[in-house]
């Protein structure tokens, strides 16, 4: 009786263990959500790196510019004081996303140029 005890107990044991190598870690994904930890980490690296540029940029001194990913796609919004500063902030971005091209990162400019919105409250538009 005691070795058809231990005799279950092995099987099972090795079931157990069995089961246990084919498990897949967070960062490999599941069926529900797949490479959720590398999308979370890519997007932190590429905010980061856009963050810099951006900062480094002279001609953007000063710019309030939020930055923001989600799924490789980059975010900007604020006001900047002109056109030349929304196309350089733009220019920026794209020269990062284009190290990202492996996980089809892309820019989204909601940029408003101050100007634009000074003409916009004096027209009476928008409101």
């Amino acid at each position: 009786m005691r070795q058809r005890a231990y005799g279950l107990l092995g099987i099972v044991g090795l079931a157990v263990a069995l089961s246990g190598c084919s498990a897949k870690t967070p960062s490999e994904g599941t069926s529900s959500g797949q490479g959720t930890l590398n999308n979370a980490s890519k997007d932190a690296q590429i905010e980061a790196d856009v963050k810099a540029a951006l900062a480094a940029d002279p001609a953007l001194k000063g710019e309030k510019i939020t930055v923001s990913v989600k799924d490789a796609q980059v975010s900007l919004d604020g006001t900047v004081k002109s056109i030349a500063a929304h196309d350089e902030a733009e220019k920026d971005v794209d020269q990062v996303v284009q190290k990202y091209a492996s996980v089809n990162a892309g820019v989204i400019n909601n940029l408003l140029v101050a100007s634009d919105r000074t003409a916009i409250s004096q027209n009476g538009e928008g409101r």
